[in-house]
């Protein structure tokens, strides 16, 4: 493909999904892989991109029945799915959120993902990546109260997460990091150092992300010094 060809290219482009509420089909859009540039990177892991901003579109709103998922949501249970409908679905007001979506737009589409996501009885961890996202997409606007708002939600999964689930989907590493980034992101300095010794201390954890911990706990303990 030319380069002539690509700028013609709109970042965005159709999809089909199939609601796992009603099961029906419905049309969303996607960036193009070859339009997501990164900029720069958070230490809580936060992509700051060029141009369109595929967080935006991370969630899927049914044109049919209004449910809103991920790519990481589970099949619904049957009993789920009668919870679903008595204190959602039934009162939902169907709104179109699949065409190209603003800040308000994605805000909406992660306030209902994690309204779907509670009612599924989906995982903490599930639960915590949703409003961490959200968060990050207060922080572009520059707007502190509700970015520190969802952090705390997301905060407050993530440990539900330790403490409750049992270690499958996610890397327990990277639960600690985040955990302790968090907290100190939420000012919490003494609660992260607890986090990221737990983190350095065990060392059976994945050495890639203790290593990143290693560096950031030096970040935090200069910054620190500095106040």
């Amino acid at each position: 493909m030319t380069s002539e060809e690509v700028q013609s290219l709109s970042p965005l482009y159709d999809t089909k999904k199939e609601c796992i509420y009603c099961h029906k089909t419905f049309t969303t859009k996607k960036v193009r892989s070859k339009f997501i540039r990164i900029s720069k990177r958070d230490s809580d892991f936060c992509n700051h991109y060029e141009g369109v901003n595929p967080y935006y579109y991370e969630v899927f709103v049914c044109t049919h029945c209004n449910f809103a998922f991920t790519e990481k949501f589970q099949p619904l249970k049957v009993a789920n799915k009668a919870v679903i409908k008595e204190r959602y679905i039934d009162n939902a007001s169907i709104t179109n959120l699949n065409g190209e979506r603003g800040f308000a737009e994605a805000v909406k589409s992660f306030k209902l993902a994690i309204l779907c996501a509670t009612l599924a009885g989906e995982s903490h961890y599930l639960l915590a990546g949703l409003c961490l996202k959200l968060a990050w997409l207060y922080r572009f606007e520059g707007n502190k109260v509700e970015e520190n708002r969802f952090l705390k939600s997301a905060l407050e999964n993530y440990i539900k997460t330790y403490e409750l689930e049992n270690g499958t989907g996610y890397n327990k590493a990277s639960l600690l990091y985040i955990i302790g980034e968090i907290e100190y992101r939420l000012g919490g300095y003494e609660r992260a150092q607890k986090w990221f010794s737990i983190l350095l201390s065990d060392k059976t954890l994945d050495p890639k992300i203790v290593n990143i911990a290693k560096d950031r706990w030096q970040e935090i303990r200069y910054e620190r010094q500095q106040k």
